[in-house]
């Protein structure tokens, strides 16, 4: 048997049920883009400023190197092969630490790599020509230098607009997850409707109707009219009652 209790508690049962579905929903959904904000945040941002100094540095060597055409290493204007060694070895450190941050594109940075070496090495030689020749020595490594320099060049900007990229990506995925996440508040937001006009349904037929009917009876009865059937039937307390 049914009892009241059972039909009035059962649509807060499932108000109950939609509640906590909801709840377990978003927090799922907070934890992962909370993840994903973090990614965005410790990986993907951090890849992008790193990879700005790695281009720095490239161009750094490459001003340096080429500054040494106009001093010729002059006693005061000397530094040219120190700076350049400086930002050399922020270049080596940079491609370490993107290495760290971007497992999956190691290869990638150790190709970058492997394009600065003939590049530092080729900037060197024409800086020393150019002490040691002048523009006459120093011009005609020019060229060449320009053209491996503007090799690593665009290997480091293809990698910065991956990182960008990458974090458009991330962007999108979490986007992606709010937007699942709106239509499950929909769809519960719907669920939630039906259950409360269900339950209004139900209460007026299965207790708000049957009651007033046996109001009118008892009514009835006090009248003296003992000629009346109840059509309520039902084995919970109000059909024992109206029975």
């Amino acid at each position: 048997m049914k009892s009241i209790k059972d039909k009035v508690l059962a649509p807060f049962y499932g108000i109950a049920f939609l509640f906590v579905l909801f709840i377990c929903i978003q927090l799922f959904v907070v934890v992962k883009n909370y993840v994903d904000i973090k990614e965005i945040n410790d990986k993907h941002f951090q890849t992008i400023q790193k990879s700005d100094d790695l281009k720095l540095s490239v161009v750094q060597v490459q001003q340096w190197l080429t500054d040494i055409s106009a001093t010729r290493g002059a006693q005061g204007y000397d530094d040219g092969f120190d700076e350049a060694q400086h930002y050399a070895d922020k270049f080596y450190q940079l491609i370490d630490e993107l290495k760290y941050l971007n497992e999956e594109q190691t290869q990638q940075l150790d190709d970058i790599k492997e394009s600065f070496k003939p590049y530092y090495e080729t900037g060197k030689e024409m800086a020393n020509a150019y002490i040691k020749s002048g523009p006459a020595g120093g011009n005609q490594l020019m060229d060449e230098f320009d053209t491996v320099a503007s090799n690593i060049n665009e290997k480091v900007d293809n990698f910065s607009i991956q990182a960008s990229d990458n974090i458009n990506s991330a962007i999108e995925k979490i986007q992606g997850k709010i937007q699942i996440s709106i239509i499950f508040v929909l769809i519960i937001l719907v669920m939630l409707v039906y259950i409360f006009i269900y339950s209004k349904k139900s209460l007026n037929k299965n207790i708000v109707i049957p009651i007033i009917e046996i109001k009118d009876m008892a009514n009835q009865l006090a009248q003296g009219n003992l000629d009346m059937v109840s059509e309520y039937k039902s084995t919970d307390e109000i059909g024992i009652l109206a029975d």
